[in-house]
């Protein structure tokens, strides 16, 4: 059906029009758009084809000129040909700009309107960006992320404006732990394990002290020739496999304050968790665990749809301890060595029965638990029971909050 429209663009292969057609196939938004008044389905067609392909000749007269002729355009097309994030993005607000013309219901100029979407749309794709580089370890995400991903994100920050702010927390929690990480690493090599070889960058300060004669520079180049000198052992520090890491997050309503900060640290930590290729579980609790929007990314890997799960989950209500520890359990059964992080601001009766078996779990499963006590509460109650350690903080950002990143 799409394809029998009549293009009023010049040289448009085949390849741009079942592209653009594929994707109207399966973007409900485009669909809903064209289906508004009868002479859209070529018009937005058109404009799809021309910000992708980056040709702006037409066959005849059309609305489309008047867009082309912009000063800001040029630029803009540049940015636009070939990346169906921003081509898309554009096509629909473009769109509805038309629609709203075609029915008089514009009252600023179209110049004007074009000009401030260009620059609606070039702010989106930077929030999509933000976003998965705050999840990301690698450059240019975006381009490797499935273009509907890229829309059903683009789609969710319009509409909730609480994931641009849990982003920009990723991304200040990210630069925290990668600093931590540097600090750890650094002193694991000065204490790491020492034997003898011949590689130079390796070798221990005294040496250096012992060749500052002449005898004994001759006998450091005899043993160094020979492989005899002393050196750190960096075999001794290669990366092990982690276990899971299980996070239960406290999300009754007396945590709501701290919601979009806390869900930007956690996700610092899955991002950590997909570098580290380890599990990453998000268990949400208040009165009870919202058993829907448990996530398990396995090996720290997602998928946009499960991902937005769980960055837009909140429960509200009261606070119980029970149910997420006993869900902790069952995970813990399939991993070992991993860690538990139980995020929270209250203090919750822990039946005797959980504590033991809590504890029994940790011992057989060799997991560390650690309890993060937000806010200004500085009584753990019974977590003292269950923790391997209780760290307090006022809020995320406090600076000890760094202390969790190596886990």
């Amino acid at each position: 059906m799409h394809n029998e429209l009549n293009s009023q663009l010049m040289d448009i292969d085949r390849f741009t029009m079942q592209a653009y057609n594929d994707l109207l196939t399966h973007h409900e938004g485009l669909q809903q758009l064209v289906e508004k008044q009868e002479q859209l389905p070529q018009l937005v067609r058109d404009v799809w084809c021309m910000l992708y392909t980056g040709k702006t000749e037409f066959k005849t007269t059309s609305p489309l000129q008047i867009l082309s002729e912009l000063q800001e355009f040029p630029l803009f097309l540049q940015q636009a040909m070939g990346d169906k994030l921003i081509t898309t993005l554009a096509t629909l607000r473009f769109g509805y700009l038309f629609l709203r013309q075609l029915e008089q219901q514009e009252d600023e100029s179209l110049e004007d309107a074009f000009k401030k979407e260009i620059q609606h749309v070039l702010e989106q794709v930077e929030y999509v960006e933000d976003l998965l580089s705050s999840l990301q370890q690698r450059k240019q995400e975006r381009q490797q992320t499935p273009i509907y991903d890229q829309l059903a994100l683009a789609d969710a920050l319009e509409k909730q404006s609480e994931l641009q702010q849990m982003a920009e927390w990723a991304k200040k929690f990210k630069i925290s732990a990668k600093q931590k990480r540097v600090q750890t690493k650094t002193a694991s090599i000065l204490k790491g394990t020492v034997t003898t070889g011949q590689k130079a960058e390796r070798l221990l300060p005294i040496e250096y002290l012992k060749s500052e004669t002449h005898e004994a520079e001759l006998d450091f180049l005899v043993r160094f020739s020979e492989g005899r000198t002393r050196m750190y052992d960096y075999k001794e520090r290669t990366k092990k496999e982690k276990g899971a890491l299980i996070i239960c997050y406290d999300e009754s309503s007396s945590m709501q304050d701290l919601d979009v900060q806390g869900k930007g640290f956690l996700m610092a930590l899955l991002s950590m968790a997909k570098q580290d290729r380890r599990d990453f579980v998000f268990i949400p609790f208040s009165g009870d665990v919202d058993y829907q929007q448990i996530q398990h990314f396995k090996k720290g890997k997602y998928k946009i749809p499960q991902f937005l799960q769980f960055a837009q989950s909140y429960i509200g209500g009261g606070t119980n301890f029970e149910k997420p520890l006993q869900q902790a359990v069952q995970f813990m059964k399939h991993s070992t060595k991993g860690e538990v992080l139980f995020i929270t601001d209250g203090v919750c009766h822990i039946p005797e029965t959980v504590i033991e078996q809590v504890n029994a779990e940790k011992t057989k499963k060799q997991f560390y638990l650690m309890s993060l006590l937000i806010g200004h509460n500085k009584h753990p109650g019974q977590l003292a029971e269950i923790s391997d350690e209780v760290l307090h903080l006022i809020h995320f950002q406090d600076i000890h909050h760094t202390r969790v990143f190596e886990l």
